[in-house]
């Protein structure tokens, strides 16, 4: 997933990372879906930090967790862990 190079872009990503994160989102069925979405959302931030790291650094993070909660949801305990360790390591800086 690739938002536009607009505020209006970014936007649309932080709402859409939001609406997984705030179990919008059918649990059961949809679990691979969210898992898939998290994971774009984080990519995505992955390359914003790239080009502004002061700005995307602490969305990061939080799409990092919001992503180890669809994991730990879908029975993924291990992958959970690691993904929201590397956000915590983010936050301490």
């Amino acid at each position: 997933m690739r938002p536009s190079r607009t505020r209006s872009g970014y936007r649309k990503l932080s709402s859409s990372t939001g609406r997984l994160c705030h179990g919008t989102v059918a649990p059961a069925t949809d679990r691979a879906l969210s898992i898939l979405r998290s994971s774009e959302a984080v990519d995505t931030y992955r390359r914003l930090v790239e080009t502004n790291p002061d700005r995307y650094l602490a969305d990061l993070a939080t799409a990092l967790n919001h992503l180890g909660s669809r994991l730990e949801e879908a029975g993924e305990p291990e992958q959970a862990a690691r993904v929201r360790a590397e956000a915590a390591k983010l936050r301490e800086g």
